[in-house]
């Protein structure tokens, strides 16, 4: 089975950035996401980004490239969120 290619723009990218930092703030009381700097969230991209690519190529998800959550159909490629909150 191919890997699939997946930008770092997917929103499922971003979805699995922000529930594994949510998780991580419960267990040991990191920051939530959005106390996170602009630099933090961008470097937790990648490792969510190859998540995903790991859990569709072990058959845990299917592989739908940019589904709208609410509809089920294709999304248009969306931009790379901003990110503006920063830590103070």
């Amino acid at each position: 089975m191919p890997i699939p290619h997946i930008e770092m723009d997917d929103p499922r990218v971003l979805a699995l950035a922000r529930w594994r930092q949510q998780l991580s703030r419960e267990g040991v009381y990191n920051p939530a996401w959005e106390e996170l700097t602009d630099e933090e969230r961008e470097h937790s991209l990648p490792d969510a980004r190859n998540y995903l690519k790991a859990a569709i190529r072990a058959g845990l998800i299917p592989d739908q490239t940019r589904l709208t959550p609410a509809t089920g159909s294709p999304s248009p490629r969306p931009s790379v969120p901003t990110l503006t909150r920063t830590r103070t």
